[in-house]
């Protein structure tokens, strides 16, 4: 992918954690002007997303979960998959997560443990 195929928010779909503050917001707010479809998570206090949901609902949906917990990494992919077309590989994760196959069966990269 070049760099202009990483600027078009077509058929994209971003997952922002901690969007409804710090660095979190205005990185949510900057992928929702562009046009990408968000999932907006916030994992204690959900109703700091309404502003960006409000402002841009048609393509940003808001989630509340917290990503120190596996179950709640698996539950925002799975919120993602049925909020927007198929990511091409699930996000990140941490060792030992099950998370959903990618749709078209491509092995995607296992995680690892940090180094310590």
């Amino acid at each position: 992918m070049d760099r202009a195929d990483a600027a078009d928010p077509a058929g994209r779909v971003a997952i922002v954690t901690g969007a409804g503050r710090g660095l979190g917001r205005p990185m949510a707010e900057g992928l929702a002007v562009a046009g990408y479809r968000m999932v907006a998570n916030a994992a204690r206090e959900p109703g700091e997303l309404e502003p960006l949901v409000t402002a841009f609902s048609d393509h940003v949906m808001a989630l509340q979960a917290d990503v120190a917990e596996p179950a709640d990494c698996a539950r925002t992919v799975e919120a993602t998959l049925a909020f927007s077309a198929p990511l091409a590989c699930p996000p990140a994760a941490r060792p030992g997560m099950k998370l959903p196959a990618p749709p078209d069966g491509s092995p995607c990269p296992k995680p690892t443990a940090p180094a310590s």
